[in-house]
């Protein structure tokens, strides 16, 4: 059997979102299925090497389609865009790799928002969505921290983007989210049933040395992209004084991340560095950053926007209570008084957050660390997983 994984922008050095979602499928598919897999990673900057600008002349001869090499024995081909300008163009129905496609045997598509996945074009083969949220929905913890421009342009392409939308959803493809949101609002709209499939992690070997005693003393941690103002860092961080002040003194506050957090300007981030127990981590090896998971008392989420939360799994899988803001993936492992609390969004939540942490550092951390790892090894565990997307997988699509 061959299969094509279709994404975005792959990169095995990306850490979060889809790209960890696609790792994980094609650990999956290697696990559990004799077949010969591709990868091809869709352009999704009008920057791009195989991509065309409208705007720039000298683009026009770029080769839409070339083979990048191999990612750990996999192939890994990429194909460009055409007019990324604007977004509803990225995601345009590519009839011309019909051909392209119908080699494979089935296809799976890995994605955040549905509109992606109208890039294939109408094939004989099986197609199956992996995704996480709405593109409208996503949009709503964005608009307030873009320029005005930039939202006037995005907003004037939302016909458009909808219309993409609503064709995946009235396709014959096998949809597949990740969360129990997504899920429901699917079944009023989709002519087939749509599955949740949750993304698997291995249970790390670090959690047998995981203590739950003294935890009244380990620190606080958050894990993240420090670049994607969505993951709420700001607020995170006045939640905490907040609840430093409030208490007198906390436990330390971690936050691990990629890139550079962007949420706070440097010189007020030096300042409350300099008055509250905060350290910073950033670009950690996933050892160095297991190793802190480890010897973390509760695991803190702040986001505005949650399809799922790879990290908050991550975080369970080692035990850690959660405390998180209330999105449609949160939902999915966090059970409020049981392993954690979800704090409402609104106006009000930096102060909710606060009031909440102390409550959760209150609570007794030892059942809610043993309730996370249930809940873990229930639904996330890569066994799990596994078996449960080649189940799908196998399942006929008419």
């Amino acid at each position: 059997m061959k299969i094509a994984l279709v994404t975005f922008d792959f990169s095995a050095e990306r850490y979060g979102g889809v790209n960890s979602v696609c790792l994980k499928i094609l650990a999956a598919l290697n696990n559990t299925m004799r077949c010969e897999t591709e990868i091809i990673s869709f352009a999704n900057s009008k920057r791009n090497s195989n991509s065309v600008s409208l705007c720039d002349p000298k683009t026009f001869r770029n080769k839409r389609i070339s083979s990048e090499g191999f990612f750990h024995g996999t192939p890994v081909t990429k194909i460009g865009s055409v007019g990324s300008e604007m977004e509803f163009m990225r995601y345009r129905k590519r009839r011309e790799l019909t051909k392209f496609f119908n080699q494979f045997d089935l296809i799976i598509v890995v994605t955040g928002i549905l509109q992606f996945a109208n890039i294939i074009p109408k094939v004989a083969v099986p197609v199956f969505v992996q995704f996480a949220t709405r593109l409208k929905w996503e949009r709503k913890s964005q608009y307030s921290q873009m320029p005005k421009i930039k939202q006037f342009a995005l907003r004037t392409q939302l016909p458009f983007l909808a219309f993409q939308e609503l064709r995946v959803i009235r396709s014959r493809f096998q949809l597949l989210p990740e969360n129990s949101m997504m899920h429901l609002w699917i079944s009023k709209r989709s002519k087939r049933e749509p599955l949740i499939w949750y993304p698997g992690l291995e249970a790390p070997q670090g959690y047998s040395q995981r203590s739950t005693d003294n935890l009244k003393k380990a620190p606080f941690i958050s894990v993240g992209r420090f670049g994607d103002r969505r993951k709420g860092w700001a607020r995170l961080i006045e939640a905490y004084k907040v609840a430093y002040k409030a208490k007198g003194k906390l436990p330390d506050l971690i936050l691990i991340g990629s890139g550079e957090l962007v949420d706070i300007d440097k010189g007020v981030l030096e300042e409350i560095q300099s008055q509250y127990p905060i350290r910073i981590y950033s670009n950690l090896s996933d050892a160095e950053r297991d190793s802190l998971l480890c010897k973390a008392s509760i695991f803190l989420q702040a986001s505005f926007e949650e399809g799922l939360g790879i990290a908050a799994i991550e975080a369970i899988s080692f035990g850690l209570p959660v405390l998180a803001s209330d999105t449609h993936g949160a939902r999915e492992y966090v059970v409020n008084g049981s392993n954690g609390f979800l704090v409402p969004q609104g106006n009000a939540f930096t102060l909710d957050f606060a009031k909440a942490l102390l409550r959760t550092y209150d609570s007794n951390l030892g059942e809610m660390s043993q309730k996370s790892r249930e809940i873990f090894e229930k639904k996330f565990e890569r066994k799990v997983s596994e078996s449960n997307l080649h189940m799908i997988l196998s399942l006929p699509i008419a």
